[in-house]
């Protein structure tokens, strides 16, 4: 049976941003597969691509069996997409968001089969104002799935929600997949891509860094268990290393952590703790995972803030992205400018707000045909513009200046 998905040397680039870079790969019918990396990988560009929302500039897309470029209309048909960030009219109701979107379809779902199947029957009639945060992605999964597609697109699905709510957002995927859905999700939990997908890529730099399934992956890198106790620091510890399934020890104060592999590697150290007359506590073990075999492949920490992940590419010069003349890369800054202020911690709020006079500005000055919507800084307005032919923006105005304090930080 052929792909649902197949991506061949897929290149997408912003300016001198290269955001995909030759990445190929493909997705099984009926599998969940996920997506991981830091923010600024390519992971939303690359899901764009597929989707149909961007253009790439080389290689090639096949989304059930159609050029998502060429085809849109015949995709959005059979796919169903829930965003990182959604929002619907505060007074609309559940069931009204339901029956609104399922207008749009030929093929659509039951409402109340939907309502049943996400735990949603209770709150038909509720606002949506008035829903709980698990409750209003539970409405964005049914509102994905209301078109009854044969692929869904979950980008970042439980970001926000508590340990529970996100647990059990994990039992309604399963279910979706046991339908005979196809899931494709990006993540940043990896303890979400390992229990969840079938296969998972690993993204970074733009470029795929493995593929295969979590238990493949974590087993071929040889990644290490971890034994972990704590030991006062005035004891002495015996020889640890000497013992042929250990490979290293750290100490630091109380807290050791001993390192190896092998079917005796806990029981063996025990022993010898044991035998030593050695008096641990608090003894637990770390079984190795998805981001253990991340930091081996990659040496990078997965939760790479959203802001510092897109603009630490252009190396200390985040005016790049924002002053440039690529519509993409405008739109790529002035969103990871937005992140920053609402999203970001205190630093990268900072630097938000010390940015955003000037980009305010640069909009006011005239962002020829480009569209930011109704909604702007100090409750000015920017009004939709015709683009232009050659799909470019205007220059930066003269008399407008990135914040100098920007460049040494």
């Amino acid at each position: 049976m052929a792909p649902v998905i197949e991506v061949r040397s897929l290149r997408k680039t912003y300016g001198t941003l290269v955001a995909v870079d030759e990445l190929g790969f493909d997705v099984e019918q009926g599998e969940i597969f996920g997506m991981v990396g830091p923010n600024g990988a390519g992971k939303t560009t690359t899901i764009e691509c597929i989707e149909g929302l961007r253009r790439p500039d080389d290689g090639r897309v096949r989304l059930l069996g159609m050029d998502p470029s060429e085809d849109r209309r015949g995709i959005a048909k059979r796919i169903g997409v829930q965003l990182q960030d959604s929002a619907l009219p505060p007074r609309l109701r559940v069931a009204e968001a339901l029956e609104l979107f399922g207008a749009f379809y030929e093929r659509k779902a039951d409402v109340e089969e939907l309502l049943s199947i996400l735990g949603l029957t209770e709150k038909r009639l509720s606002f949506f104002r008035e829903l709980s945060g698990g409750r209003k992605q539970r409405l964005f999964i049914a509102l994905a799935l209301v078109n009854q597609p044969d692929i869904v697109f979950f980008d970042e699905l439980t970001t926000g929600l508590d340990p529970q709510a996100r647990r059990s957002m994990w039992d309604l995927v399963r279910q979706i997949r046991d339908q005979g859905c196809t899931v494709f999700l990006t993540t940043h939990f990896m303890e979400e891509a390992e229990r969840l997908c079938d296969r998972v890529l690993i993204m970074d730099h733009g470029q795929a860094v493995a593929l295969d399934t979590p238990e493949a992956m974590i087993r071929s890198l040889g990644v290490e268990n971890r034994l972990i106790f704590t030991l006062p620091e005035d004891q002495s510890m015996p020889m640890l290393t000497e013992l042929p399934q250990v490979s290293r020890v750290e100490r630091v104060g109380d807290r050791v952590v001993v390192y190896g592999q092998g079917a005796r590697f806990a029981s063996s150290v025990v022993y010898a703790l044991e035998n030593a007359g050695v008096s641990f506590l608090d003894l637990r073990t770390e079984q190795p995972n998805l981001e253990d075999v991340f930091l081996r492949l990659t040496g990078r920490e997965m939760r790479e803030s959203c802001y510092e992940g897109l603009w630490s590419t252009h190396a200390g010069e985040p005016e790049a992205l924002l002053a440039g003349t690529d519509l993409d890369l405008l739109h790529s800054g002035v969103s990871a400018l937005v992140r920053g202020l609402v999203r970001g911690d205190v630093r990268e709020r900072a630097h938000a707000v010390a940015w955003w006079p000037w980009v305010d500005g640069r909009l006011h000055a005239g962002l020829h045909g480009h569209d930011l919507g109704h909604g702007g800084s100090h409750g000015r307005t920017y009004h939709h513009q015709r683009l232009p032919r050659d799909g470019r923006v205007a220059a930066l105005p003269d008399h407008a200046h990135a914040p100098a304090d920007l460049h040494s930080s």
